[in-house]
């Protein structure tokens, strides 16, 4: 088989038209930018280059979302975004630094330079050498007896404590023999504690009740020895240095009420705003609030009795109805809450409507002047029952707002004013006084996260 050469076919004369057309069009183009360019055809396609580059970089700025196509952009677009979240946890993390640095400073500063007590309006030189704890508790037999071990072994008569009383308001259940409390095991006398000093330990008797009732703690005690009385729940411990300076401190206010957890009864923010007047607030329903409103504020006039020193005679006065209406006691019983605040009530318009320091068993409507402040003490307390008393369940604080305005409303149709109505400098009626306001802490440090009412 031959293969025989065959010329290309020549174009026919539309087609070199088309090509010659072409041929022209793009050598036009070329000498074109070549004029507009100094440097000639190479410097063209460098500037072109970096402009489709930055027409890139513009797109891919503002139109993240349409570029995905081009792998090469994605990368780039993921690498720029990279780079701006190390950048903001160096910032956080330098600024936590300098907070951490900042308060350790100021820590260090207010340990030299704290005050202690001395207001300098000291009500009388009452000075007991000890004082009565009084436990409550309802059926939390091992809970109580950890508590009577701390409060009788570990803190002792080396604390000032002289009796130790638990309260048993539960006529359903036996209550326990005192010597119970210091065993290993209920049936075997061989397995007594014998941690410590056994000659320190401070002798306990169970008041036995015969009616459920938070009132039943505030009952008095016959073979009460003193007139200082720690009052306390079975779920809280108080450090013992803690205990002994709030006890130094009620020495100094015997009128007052000392204790470890301040709270505040105040209008509604709403109100709070215009309401200027004592006789405006007056007529303002009240909101209970807890520590965080109380910094916020830099306020208080409650201290709350799971934890707090008084004195024995608003024993006698709280149970009289002669001197504190049954109708009071009768609504504490029926919210089965509350016991606290009508205990401050009450020593709020005792004070006021009596010369301090004067033994009186009745609440007459004389002269008014100022309660007696109550005292804040900023100490280290254990307190297991914001996990699971009766302050953690659902709508406490409703419970305990609905009190407090049922509670003045009874005051107001006696005569009274509102008890509540003043308020305390929080700084200034603290027995730690610190350099700056904000310093003030709470006993528990679980007392910052009771947000409920913050901003009512």
């Amino acid at each position: 088989m031959s293969f025989s050469h065959q010329p290309p076919k020549p174009f026919s004369s539309m087609e070199l038209s088309v090509r010659n057309r072409g041929c022209v069009t793009q050598q036009s183009k070329n000498l074109s930018e070549n004029k507009n360019t100094k440097d000639g055809p190479g410097k063209a396609r460098r500037g072109g280059e970096i402009e489709r580059n930055r027409s890139r970089n513009n797109w891919g700025k503002y139109n993240v979302g349409s570029i995905g196509s081009t792998h090469h952009q994605r990368s780039r677009i993921r690498r720029w975004l990279s780079k701006r979240p190390s950048k903001v946890v160096f910032i956080m993390i330098s600024l936590l630094i300098i907070f951490v640095v900042f308060m350790i400073f100021f820590r260090v500063w207010d340990h030299f330079y704290h005050r202690i007590g001395d207001f300098g309006d000291d009500s009388s030189s009452l000075s007991p050498s000890s004082f009565a704890i009084v436990i409550n508790t309802f059926r939390r037999p091992e809970r109580l007896k950890q508590t009577v071990r701390y409060y009788a072994e570990t803190c002792g008569r080396r604390s000032n404590i002289g009796q130790i009383f638990v309260v048993w308001a539960d006529p359903e259940t036996d209550p326990p023999q005192p010597g119970v409390f210091f065993f290993e095991n209920n049936t075997s006398s061989s397995s007594l504690r014998r941690e410590g000093d056994t000659i320190g330990r401070v002798p306990v008797d169970i008041l036995v009740k015969s009616k459920d009732s938070l009132n039943a703690r505030f009952e008095p005690i016959p073979q009460l020895q003193t007139t200082s009385v720690f009052m306390v729940d079975d779920d809280v411990r108080v450090d013992c240095s803690s205990l002994q300076m709030a006890f130094q401190a009620w020495k100094k206010h015997p009128d007052s009420m000392v204790g470890f957890y301040p709270r505040l009864a105040a209008p509604a923010a709403t109100t709070w705003l215009w309401t200027r007047s004592n006789s405006l607030m007056d007529q303002q329903q009240l909101v209970y609030h807890a520590w965080p409103k109380v910094y916020w504020r830099q306020q208080f006039n409650i201290v709350l009795t799971k934890a707090s020193f008084f004195h024995s005679k608003y024993l006698e006065l709280y149970t009289n109805d002669a001197s504190f209406p049954k109708e009071i006691k009768d609504l504490v019983d029926k919210h089965r809450n509350c016991e606290d605040i009508a205990m401050s009530m009450l020593i709020a318009n005792h004070t006021r409507h009596n010369n301090h320091g004067k033994d009186s068993n009745t609440i007459t409507n004389t002269r008014k002047i100022a309660s007696a402040r109550p005292i804040y003490i900023e100490g280290q307390v254990s307190d297991v029952g914001l996990f699971g008393g009766i302050s953690s369940g659902t709508g406490h604080f409703t419970t305990r707002t609905d009190c407090l305005n049922e509670l003045t409303n009874i005051f107001r149709s006696r005569g009274f004013g509102s008890p509540l109505e003043e308020k305390f400098d929080l700084v200034s009626s603290s027995w730690i006084r610190h350099g700056f306001w904000w310093q003030s802490s709470p006993s528990n440090i679980f007392e910052w996260f009771c947000f409920t009412n913050l901003f009512s």
